[in-house]
């Protein structure tokens, strides 16, 4: 199964702790390796605060990001 922005998850314990469906979707895209979905939750001028490295700003630089970091 796919997970795409309009994915609900299947209930809220598939995830301890996480209750919000965007929570959900950002964790199991990151888990699938599916980088351009993860991406697509954000806002178009979206920000993501990656640790340890400087901001991300946009869908394409946040899912390049996700790529990299997989690989490190």
């Amino acid at each position: 199964m796919a997970v795409t922005p309009e994915t609900t998850p299947p209930d809220e314990s598939t995830i301890a702790g996480i209750s919000e469906p965007v929570i959900y979707r950002y964790f199991a895209t990151l888990n699938l390796a599916d980088f351009q979905a993860t991406a697509a939750l954000f806002a178009a001028e979206g920000v993501m605060h990656p640790p340890f490295d400087e901001d991300q700003v946009g869908a394409e630089a946040i899912a390049r990001t996700c790529k990299r970091k997989q690989k490190e």
